[in-house]
């Protein structure tokens, strides 16, 4: 055992440990290109619904902030002053099924935002959202993510197999030097390739053209759409933040803070077929020497 921990010297660990993190890398990569290539090949690109871009730009919270931007305007919610509770306004309910059922979220709920955006990620009517996008081959089903996400994850296990390895040697006065930047970039690689895996590149491009005709229309002063739907396609792409209307957007930034960005780390929740849809209500709730070499 000289020389040697869990049977490998250092040398010997490093190169398993990198080869094993090359090929996960490259798996991934692959697999990225082959799930876009396959899914994407017969993609629906036609014009998308405000709801549709937003759930392309930012996933189930962007859908919830576009929803809530149709219903401050239209007076049916309302922002406390100190922008972290909604108030549901009683009696009618909107036309529009997806303000309508997180209209009901927010009257089932405290009306923070943690508890209507809970209530939201089992709403039926965002999983008829997500499956309408599925099938239109603008976004990846929930199988294909978890596919794809496999590998980084993998990365994952392999960085804190690293870690302990790199324990180990400094307990037994190994040099560990270059097992150090394998594991950062180990985690590095797994976090990238484990990130934004929910568009497809037919949905990328989708929204894509979107968001230029959509800028290009608030250059000329004018709105994608007119009245309340040019406010609706203004937050889907661009966020909280772009809502045409002073008051609306005041109170729209102050609840919904910086949480309102695209790439939400939520919007790869599962979406369940249960509650909270349109008509029901929601609950809350990497020279070695010493014979260790540098990998331990």
């Amino acid at each position: 055992m000289n020389g040697t921990a869990w049977g490998l010297t250092g040398p010997e660990f490093l190169k398993l440990y990198g080869g094993i993190v090359l090929g996960l890398l490259v798996l991934a990569i692959v697999l990225r290109i082959v799930l876009s290539r396959v899914i994407g090949a017969g993609a629906n690109r036609a014009q998308l619904g405000p709801y549709d871009a937003a759930y392309l730009a930012g996933g189930p919270i962007r859908v919830v902030d576009t929803a809530l931007a149709s219903l401050i305007t239209e007076g049916y919610v309302h922002v406390q002053r100190t922008g972290r509770q909604l108030t549901a306004a009683t009696g009618n309910r909107p036309a529009d099924p997806v303000a309508a059922a997180v209209l009901d979220c927010v009257r089932t709920s405290r009306g923070s935002r943690l508890t209507v955006l809970r209530a939201w990620q089992n709403s039926r009517t965002l999983a008829e959202i997500e499956g309408s996008l599925v099938e239109r081959g603008l976004v990846y089903s929930r199988l294909a993510r978890q596919i794809g996400k496999l590998p980084p994850r993998l990365m994952f296990v392999a960085g804190v197999v690293g870690l302990v390895r790199f324990v180990n040697g400094l307990a037994h006065g190994r040099p560990v030097g270059f097992l150090i930047p394998m594991i950062i970039l180990t985690f590095v690689f797994a976090g990238v390739v484990g990130t934004g895996f929910r568009t497809t590149r037919a949905g990328g491009r989708a929204l894509r053209d979107l968001t230029t005709r959509l800028r290009a229309d608030r250059r000329s002063g004018a709105l994608l759409g007119a009245g309340a739907a040019g406010g609706l396609f203004a937050v889907a792409c661009l966020g909280l933040a772009a809502h045409p209307d002073p008051e609306a957007r005041s109170a729209l930034v102050a609840f919904g803070g910086t949480a309102g960005g695209s790439g939400s780390s939520s919007s790869d929740s599962g979406s369940s077929g249960s509650s909270c849809g349109s008509s029901s209500s929601c609950g809350g709730g990497s020279s070695c020497g010493g014979g260790g070499g540098c990998g331990g």
